[in-house]
């Protein structure tokens, strides 16, 4: 996954969500990080009318704008070498951290995360429906 893939991937649940859902699916430390992550992306393109029309945008309907925000993110990073470096280290310094929210009226035979071995990091799966038949939150093999 790409810089621009991965900061969407951040960004995605703290659009979505709003500040109250995020902090109870995921807890406030995430929602902290990724708050600043996105005031931090918010400065970065302030000076490029395009890219901060594009993150306003997504911020309003993110399902809609994430394809936009993520090529104007692509072509920044392509020129922008400060701004690669320092995206760089930002999600570096985040760590591993999934967030897995799925959202269905009937659940049948539902695994949010399926993994062999986790290393490290942080874990969060919200699963919602209606009706549920053989819904599973998380399987690992191991942990640690």
């Amino acid at each position: 996954m790409g810089l621009a893939s991965t900061a969407i991937s951040i960004l995605m649940p703290y659009a979505k969500l709003g500040a109250d859902e995020f902090i109870k699916t995921a807890g406030k430390d995430a929602y902290e990080k990724a708050k600043g992550f996105a005031n931090w992306l918010k400065e970065s393109l302030s000076g490029d009318k395009e890219a901060s029309l594009a993150l306003e945008n997504f911020e309003k309907n993110p399902d809609r704008y994430h394809p936009v925000l993520k090529d104007i993110l692509d072509e920044q990073l392509k020129t922008n070498n400060d701004l690669r470096e320092e995206l760089r280290e930002i999600i570096t310094d985040m760590g591993p951290e999934l967030i897995i929210i799925q959202r269905m009226k009937e659940a049948k035979k539902v695994t949010g995360l399926d993994a062999d071995f986790i290393a490290s990091g942080k874990a969060v799966v919200v699963q919602e429906s209606e009706t549920a038949e053989n819904m599973t939150g998380v399987r690992a093999k191991r942990i640690g």
